[in-house]
């Protein structure tokens, strides 16, 4: 307890054999959290972290300190995720709707069609191989909540494959409490269970770490990326695989994100032989 005798901080700076280990520790890089952890005076700091880099302004500055390093390339090279890929439609021209509600529908029933081969190929091969099924999702990546809750308007309307997804989706953003609160984070526990019923999340900037779940097959990002930090970790919610190894088959070892230059650069990037 802080009130019984000397405080938790000072206890933990007396000790002469301190080690700090700092989980997804792009977070600690500020200059007043860099300076507590000074104050600890710990004789080593280990920092753990997916994106080795801060954001400031429109510059991404990366780590200078990495003493190891295994980077989503080799990741990929050696079968220890899915393989990411961009799909887009054949000629897509974004002059061609009104709105940037009406390239959302589009991209959002892109996805779906995508999503429903996947769930297709992914019941033909747990039949044939007799391993359990895995039952896909899409996560949608949407700009603010007032944008999600237009989405999830539209797919829950019979407009939308005939409202076959109408009781199929969840949001989830921060303006969220109480019971819609609490019955969305249950949902999003059990989404690796064939009997949730849920196949489509959207989400505003809340679930891009500490999240992990490996049937993730289908992202729709409908919001300008704000980072490359931002867009490297929705990357890796999608990323793992659901029978822990590479299976040989396309669909069950693929990823897809519908259409974003931003999200393809960084997979063309992971792809490279020297990247």
């Amino acid at each position: 307890s802080e009130y019984i005798g000397d405080s938790y901080f000072n206890y933990l700076a007396s000790r002469e054999d301190l080690v700090i280990l700092m989980d997804e520790s792009h977070h600690y890089r500020a200059d007043r959290g860099m300076q507590v952890l000074n104050e600890l005076n710990p004789v080593l700091g280990l920092e753990l972290t997916a994106t080795p880099q801060v954001e400031k302004g429109n510059r991404t500055i990366k780590f200078k300190n990495v003493v190891y390093e295994y980077s989503l390339a080799k990741a990929i090279r050696d079968g220890f995720v899915k393989v990411p890929y961009v799909a887009t439609r054949k000629n897509f021209n974004p002059q061609n709707y009104r709105t940037d509600l009406d390239k959302d529908i589009v991209k959002l029933e892109d996805g779906i069609r995508l999503h429903e081969n996947t769930k297709v190929a992914l019941d033909i091969y747990a039949r044939d191989n007799n391993v359990r099924k895995v039952k896909p999702f899409v996560l949608v990546v949407a700009k603010d909540t007032t944008h999600a809750e237009e989405l999830l308007n539209i797919i829950k309307s019979d407009n939308f494959f005939d409202g076959y997804y109408s009781d199929k989706v969840i949001i989830v953003h921060s303006n969220q409490s109480g019971a819609e609160k609490d019955e969305n984070i249950a949902q999003l526990v059990s989404l690796e269970d064939c009997d949730n019923k849920i196949e489509i999340v959207i989400h505003v900037n809340m679930l891009k770490e500490g999240w992990d779940v490996n049937n993730l097959y289908t992202i729709v990002p409908l919001r300008t990326s704000a980072s490359s930090t931002l867009t490297e970790q929705t990357i890796g919610r999608g990323l793992r695989l659901p029978y822990g190894k590479i299976t040989g088959n396309e669909v069950v070892d693929k990823l897809t994100i519908v259409s974003h230059d931003k999200y393809d650069e960084i997979i063309r990037e992971a792809n490279k032989e020297t990247s």
